[in-house]
């Protein structure tokens, strides 16, 4: 009996640290605006299903909120074209309407063409930007409940860190660009000083393609910050994309990393162990992680399978290179891009 009441204590107290995980997600994200987050829906969002479908039916209401205000402005545009305004035409017509007493600004919007496209482009942006931010605010939710067994943090986030946040956020539009920004928004709010300033700064300079590369690398890095040159091969990544994440400061190719003795190397959950007798310098040659690339790595999820499929390369890379070196690898409970 008691072995089912200890179970039972433990299984309410996990369910209280995602609930606080949860409220001070929520609450972020009400402070700033968000979603909107009602109160009925900050009762209701407490599960990944609930989350997804929430994800789902936010996709699509997108979807007809554009065709909708596309389908209006292509009929504005056809009716000034059927009128003749353009030009001097639809400055003398808006001219009139504001002698009628019509707002200047209406009046232009009304009759011309150029000035109804700003307003209609800069309404579309707005709500691409709206529609962004509810995204990656939806898939930071769905992040909180990938870790239930953390605790809601003691401090709050900064606020020159959201503002800056939110203003490189909006911009982000591919699916899995917004996903990589969610993880970011909820690593930050567990635990307030995980992300720098800069590392925001940098992100938002990765495009798709920038992003699918890193995390193809990521899980291969060792010692959290360090690539052996092997990888890049194994991984089809050539010297051009190579190129281009150095350009944007995630790592430094053409480095080298030393052993003085035997090799302790840390992959995720792997302990990578390698003795060499006589004991003498070893030298690993790739690219080193810059603390910006180290943060960003804390981002991409490794399953177990891939996990210790890294680390077997890792280590069969060491062997083919010392082949005197007796590797081996031993599982830690910790570890990884951290």
């Amino acid at each position: 009996m008691s072995d089912i009441t200890d179970d039972a204590i433990a299984v309410a107290e996990a369910g209280k640290k995602c609930v606080g995980v949860l409220d001070s997600i929520l609450t972020a994200l009400d402070k700033h605006g968000l979603l909107p987050l009602w109160e009925f829906r900050k009762r209701n969002m407490r599960t990944k299903q609930e989350i997804e479908l929430e994800l789902k039916e936010k996709k699509h209401e997108h979807e007809l909120k554009l065709q909708i205000e596309q389908k209006k402005a292509k009929l504005k545009l056809d009716a000034l074209e059927t009128a003749g305004l353009c030009g001097m035409k639809a400055i003398e017509a808006a001219k009139k309407a504001i002698e009628d007493g019509v707002p200047a600004q209406h009046a232009l919007a009304d009759n011309d063409p150029s000035v109804f496209l700003a307003i209609h482009n800069l309404f579309v942006e707005a709500m691409e930007n709206q529609h962004a931010k509810e995204m990656i605010s939806l898939y930071g939710l769905r992040e909180t409940l990938d870790n239930p067994d953390e605790k809601a943090p003691e401090k709050q986030v900064d606020e020159t860190w959201f503002s800056y946040f939110w203003d490189y956020a909006k911009h982000m539009r591919d699916e899995n660009v917004q996903q990589l920004w969610g993880r970011l928004l909820a690593g930050e709010i567990k635990q307030p000083g995980t992300f720098s300033l800069k590392t925001l700064s940098v992100l938002q300079t990765l495009g798709p393609q920038d992003v699918a590369n890193f995390e193809k690398l990521a899980p291969y890095a060792i010692d959290s910050c360090f690539l052996l040159e092997e990888t890049f091969d194994h991984l089809g990544v050539n010297f051009y994309r190579i190129a281009t994440l150095g350009s944007l400061g995630v790592l430094v190719h053409g480095t080298a990393r030393s052993y003085n003795g035997p090799i302790a190397a840390l992959n995720h959950n792997f302990m990578i162990l390698g003795v060499r007798t006589p004991t003498s310098l070893v030298k690993l040659r790739g690219a080193m992680l810059t603390p910006v690339g180290s943060e960003l790595c804390r981002l991409v999820k490794v399953d177990a399978n891939k996990n210790e499929e890294c680390a077997r390369f890792l280590a069969e890379s060491l062997r083919k290179k010392f082949p005197d070196m007796e590797i081996s690898l031993r599982p830690v409970q910790k570890g990884g891009c951290a």
